[in-house]
Parts: C-alpha cells; sequence; structure tokens
C-alpha cells in the first residue's frame, strides 16, 4: 500500500476519534446544562409551593387573631412570589414547559387574590365572612392544582435530564469503542506504513543499482556508439565524451571534462572561416534540437580541419527540467568527397546537355534548309512539266511531297523541343482556366473542322510558365481531334482534381483509344501507335512529359481500343 494511503487513513481515524470525542464533550455539556436547568426549576418549584404555604399560614393566623404580625410571611410572599415566577419562565426551554409556566400565573394570582380577599374582610372585622369564604375550600383546591402542575413541571425536567444523561452515557461508550478501534487501526496502519517504509527502501536500493546499471549501460553504449558523443552540464561545460569524440577532437575526456564546450569543440564555416555557435548552448537556450548548417569544419586540438555534420539536443528529466545537453557528431569526410564529385558529374552532364541541345537545335536548322529547297524543287517541276508527267510519275511526286512534308513537321517538333529547355520566361501565378482557352483558340480550325465539343470545368491556379503549358493543352486537345472516330464528333471534357497538394488534370476523349500496354510508350520520343493515315511526328506527347515533370509533376495515360482516352498529369498547386 502507497504511503499516501497509509497517511489518509491514519488522518481519517484521528479525524473519526477528534469527532467523536467532540460529539461527547458537546454531551457533557448539554447534560450539565440540563442538571443546572433541573436543579433551577425544582429549587424555585418548591420555592414557589413554600412561599404560598407560608402566605397561607400567615393568612390563616391574622384571620384567627387579628395580629399583623401573622401578616409577614404573607408579605414576603407577594415579594418572591413574581421573581419565583420569573426564574421558571427563564427556566422553561421548551415550548411544553413555557406553556405550563404560563399556565401557573393565573393559579397563583387566584390563589394570592383570595388570600388577599380574607385579609382584606377581616381588616374590616368581617371575620365571619372571611372565614365563610375560607371554608369553602377554593383556596384548598387552587394549592391542589398548583402543586399538580408544580409536581408535572418538575417530573418533565426530570425526564429530561434523565434523558440526557442516557445520551451522554451512550456517546460515551461510542468514545470508548472509537477510541479502541482508533488505536488499533493506528496501531495496523503503523505496522502497514512501517511494512511499506521497510518494501520502500528495499526498492529505492533497487532502483539505485538499476540506475547506476544503466549509467554504467549507457556510457558503454555511448563510448561504443559510432558517432561522436559530447554530454555537457547545463552551463556547456563537458561532463562526457567517447572514443570518437576524443578522436576527432584531439581532446581526451579527462582534459576536457568540466571545460566549456565552444573550448573543445571549435567550428567554422568552411567557406567564409567565420566561427560558428556552438550548437548545444543554443539548445540549451532555446529548449530545441538544433543542427548544424552545411559546409562546417571542426577544427580539432592537432589543426586538422573536418568536415562534420551534427545536431545537438537538451538533456530533459521527467517533469521537462533541461539537465544538460547532448552533441552528437561524425566525420562526412567520405560523404564530402563524393558529394563534391557528384557536383561535378552534374555540372559536366549540364554542359554536355546544352552541347547536345544546341547540336539538336543546329542539326535541326541545318536539314530545313535542304529540305525546303527539295521541296521547292518538286513544286517547281510539278509546275513545269506535270502536264508531260503519266499518272504513275504524278503519284510518285505526290509521295515525294507527302514525305518532304512529315519531315519538314518532324524538323519543327524537333526544334520546338530542343528549344524548350532554354525558354526564359518566369514562372508567375496563372490560371489554368486562361491556358485553356488560348490552346483552344489556337486549335480553333481544328475544332471547327470536326465539329467538335469541348467541355471545360473548374481549373485551378497554378505556377509555371504560360507558353509551355499551353503547349501541352496544345498537343494533348490535338490528338484528341486528330485521333477522333469516323462520323462522331469529336468530344473532349478538361476537368481538375486536388489530391496531396497537386492538382490532377484529366483531358478525356470519346476517339479511337489504343491498347493499355502502351499507355508508357506513347510519351517516347519518336513513338507512334497509327499508320501514316494520321500526321504527326511523335515528338508532341514526349514534350508534355518533359513539360510536366520539370514543374515536378507526373503524366500518364488510360485507355482501351474504341472507348476514347484519358490523359492525366499533375502539377504542384500554387
Amino acid at each position: 500500500m502507497p504511503g499516501t494511503l497509509w497517511l489518509v487513513c491514519s488522518i481519517c481515524v484521528l479525524v473519526a476519534i477528534a469527532f467523536s470525542a467532540w460529539s461527547n464533550t458537546r454531551q457533557i455539556l448539554r447534560t450539565e446544562r440540563q442538571l443546572n436547568l433541573t436543579r433551577t426549576i425544582n429549587n424555585a418549584t418548591a420555592s414557589l409551593l413554600s412561599s404560598l404555604k407560608d402566605a397561607e399560614t400567615g393568612q390563616r393566623g391574622y384571620l384567627l387573631t387579628g395580629d399583623e404580625q401573622y401578616l409577614d410571611a404573607y408579605n414576603q410572599a407577594l415579594v418572591s412570589i413574581p421573581a419565583l415566577l420569573g426564574t421558571l419562565e427563564e427556566s422553561a426551554k421548551s415550548p411544553g414547559q413555557a406553556e405550563r409556566v404560563r399556565l401557573l400565573g393565573p393559579l397563583v394570582s387566584d390563589k394570592l387574590a383570595e388570600l388577599k380577599q380574607t385579609i382584606d374582610l377581616r381588616r374590616q372585622n368581617q371575620a365571619a365572612a372571611a372565614l365563610a369564604i375560607v371554608r369553602t375550600d377554593r383556596g384548598k383546591a387552587i394549592m391542589d392544582a398548583l402543586r399538580t402542575r408544580l409536581t408535572r413541571l418538575n417530573e418533565i425536567s426530570e425526564q429530561r435530564l434523565t434523558r440526557e444523561k442516557e445520551l451522554s452515557r451512550q456517546t460515551a461508550l461510542g468514545l470508548e469503542v472509537i477510541g479502541a478501534l482508533g488505536i488499533g487501526l493506528l496501531l495496523a496502519l503503523l505496522i502497514g506504513a512501517t511494512i511499506t517504509v521497510y518494501r520502500g527502501t528495499i526498492l529505492r536500493d533497487r532502483l539505485h543499482r538499476e540506475v547506476a546499471e544503466a549509467k554504467d549501460t549507457l556510457q558503454v553504449t555511448l563510448s561504443s556508439i559510432g558517432d561522436a558523443v559530447i554530454a555537457t552540464d547545463v552551463q556547456a561545460r563537458v561532463t562526457f565524451m567517447n572514443a570518437v569524440a576524443e578522436s576527432l577532437t584531439g581532446w581526451t575526456e579527462q582534459e576536457a571534462r568540466h571545460m566549456p564546450l565552444a573550448q573543445v569543440f571549435s567550428i567554422v564555416n568552411e567557406t567564409s572561416r567565420a566561427r560558428v555557435e556552438d550548437p548545444v548552448g543554443k539548445a540549451l537556450r532555446e529548449g530545441t534540437v538544433v543542427g548544424l548548417a552545411n559546409h562546417t569544419v571542426l577544427i580539432s586540438r592537432d589543426g586538422r580541419e573536418i568536415p562534420i555534420d551534427d545536431s545537438a539536443a537538451p538533456i530533459r528529466t521527467e517533469d521537462g527540467s533541461i539537465v544538460g545537453g547532448v552533441l552528437i557528431f561524425r566525420d562526412i569526410s567520405g560523404r564530402r568527397s563524393a558529394e563534391m564529385e557528384r557536383e561535378d558529374l552534374l555540372a559536366r552532364l549540364n554542359r554536355s546537355n546544352e552541347d547536345l541541345q544546341r547540336f539538336a537545335y543546329a542539326a535541326a536548322h541545318d536539314l530545313r534548309s535542304p529540305v525546303n529547297s527539295v521541296s521547292h524543287m518538286c513544286t517547281l517541276f510539278t509546275r513545269r512539266y506535270g502536264a508531260a508527267l503519266n499518272a504513275e510519275a504524278l503519284e510518285m511526286l505526290d509521295i515525294v511531297n507527302s514525305t518532304l512534308k512529315r519531315m519538314s513537321d518532324l524538323i519543327s517538333d524537333l526544334l520546338a523541343f530542343s528549344r524548350m529547355g532554354a525558354d526564359e520566361e518566369q514562372p508567375a501565378p496563372l490560371s489554368l482556366g486562361e491556358v485553356v482557352d488560348a490552346a483552344l483558340e489556337n486549335l480553333k480550325p481544328a475544332i471547327d473542322g470536326a465539329g467538335a465539343v469541348i467541355e471545360k470545368g473548374a481549373l485551378p491556379e497554378v505556377v509555371a510558365q504560360k507558353g509551355l503549358l499551353t503547349g501541352v493543352f496544345q498537343n494533348i486537345v490535338g490528338n484528341s481531334l486528330k485521333y477522333r472516330q469516323a462520323d462522331v464528333p469529336p468530344r473532349v471534357e478538361i476537368t481538375s482534381q486536388a489530391n496531396d497538394g497537386f492538382w490532377v488534370i484529366a483531358v478525356k476523349d470519346n476517339g479511337i483509344g489504343f491498347d493499355a500496354q502502351y499507355s508508357a510508350e506513347i510519351f517516347k520520343p519518336f513513338k507512334r501507335l497509327h499508320g501514316p493515315e494520321y500526321p504527326g511526328s511523335g515528338i508532341g506527347l514526349s514534350t508534355c512529359k518533359a513539360v510536366v515533370e520539370r514543374y515536378g509533376g507526373r503524366i500518364w495515360a488510360e485507355s482501351e481500343p474504341g472507348s476514347g482516352a484519358t490523359v492525366y498529369f499533375t502539377l504542384p498547386a500554387a
């Protein structure tokens, strides 16, 4: 049982004993008050009855002798009786007693009036008349009634006293029982508390051993870990260093103990050579985990410069109080070398891509000139000698012109593809609805010619380059118009939906569709799924893919032959 529970139980027992003692004392005081009250009532009733008897005795002596000396007791009774009635009225606490005392007044008044009447008649020398009144026994009846009422008043007072004495006896008995039980419980609680303290002592000793073992285990773990570890107190003074930290800093734990961390762990910016703030000091000040900026080097005690990566955090107790800090860092020389090699390779790759882009542009530009020349010569040849050529020769010229047209379109698409990465337009917030409108305006002759219906849903705002996105929609919608079903007016739906920080744009048509196994192939350069009856170079969708991926999105298509196709692509939300 926890010590707190033992304490609460002990307090409850003591409160119970104290309450019982208070109740017993209170009952004793009530009994004592009732005893005094009963004595007062008994004395007052006895004195009242005695005074009336004395007055009656004096009256009879005066009636028989006419001597005024016999009236001394009567006169004293006239003085004492009102005081005695007042005492009884003050002592009558209960409503019943007060009513009985109130009824005594008229009887006493009647008795005194009867005595006064006979005394007055005797003073007037009418002794016979006075004795006649006495012989009526009216005075005796009044005295009997008074004795009865006074006796009843005394009995009631005695009954109340007896009841209070019984309550006092029961309260005292209860106090004895509660006291005995309380002492027994306190003894049991004392024994239990002793056992709890003994067990707590054993538990404390075991916890101390466990803490010591955990501390040893932690120290062994930190000493064995592959990263460098330094622990400090709340003043950022070194309290622990593992072997890796000793190797990197050039300080031993014994040398560095209680020294400021900034003196042992000296770091600077690799480029500016400016001193970098001690991360543990910042972690202790802000109460949060702190990491180093990139390109930080550690200046070891022997002057070596070691690129490092680290993080520092405050050490907190269970109640959240900060008792120190811990710094974990590692030598990243190998990683830095790899990063430098990767940056060099990336720079060379960018130069190679730029060279390839320039070559593609130059090659496409140089190819256009001879193609245009051959096309022009074919046109002149047809105009001059067309009438002299037979049908077979004219058909051959048509094939040549068609081939030249496809080659010219391919060169134009190749030029557009090569120039895409060199677009100097800066990304800016723009409405996709306006981009789609611009693309549809460019396709208006094809839309009107095909009798197509274009449905545009609510489209979001994104950050991109308007020219590139216009080309994306123009290519996708243009394919929907190109690959339409015969005798079926094209229908294209453009919709958008938010998904995890991106907008998913869908362009759905009712065209001829394609086999789903080619859904990835169609985005490769020069890949075409249909024959020469459908014009095109195979560059359009690959250009769309390059634009979408340029903004961190992706593009894919879903389709079935004869059931139309849906091209999806994602763009980051603005």
